[in-house]
């Protein structure tokens, strides 16, 4: 493709379309970020924590940052384990699944808590956003190192 760029350009004198020529370069490297991501959830359940309690402080202040301590051991606890455990098996992976579920169910509640306890206090949409995606991202990964923890290996 960048080979003919300057065909495209000099000789043919056509304007390429560099949006889809970068698209097509940048396709391979997220796909891979994204599968080693899926391999090691362990690792996008610490990124998801982190972001997380940056968001929950920046937008919600203190008090969000306190409401957030649960959700951040829960999810610490869960990727310290899944990184332990990687692709073996035995109690520690299925104490690593268990784990996991716990902390998704304690996201579902702080998720619930945060959209309802906001809205009951007239607390701005622009605030209670961010909080919400940061809490349903770290969900998301607690119930895909859950899954992944559990999974039978054949």
């Amino acid at each position: 493709m960048v080979a003919g760029l300057p065909w495209q350009t000099i000789v043919a004198g056509q304007t390429p379309d560099l949006r889809a020529m970068l698209s097509a370069a940048a396709m391979p490297a997220a796909r891979t970020v994204v599968q080693r991501s899926l391999r090691r959830p362990g690792l996008s359940m610490a990124a998801t924590v982190a972001l997380d309690l940056f968001v929950a402080g920046v937008s919600g202040g203190p008090a969000a940052l306190a409401a957030a301590i649960p959700r951040a051991l829960g999810g610490g606890l869960t990727s310290l384990l899944s990184l332990i455990t990687g692709s073996k098996g035995g109690a520690l992976r299925g104490l690593t699944g268990v784990v996991s579920l716990v902390t998704a169910v304690v996201q579902i509640v702080s998720l619930g808590g945060t959209l309802l306890a906001g809205l009951a206090n007239g607390t701005p949409l622009l605030t209670l956003v961010p909080m919400a995606v940061a809490t349903a991202s770290a969900l998301v990964m607690a119930l895909k190192t859950a899954s992944v923890a559990l999974r039978r290996r054949s």
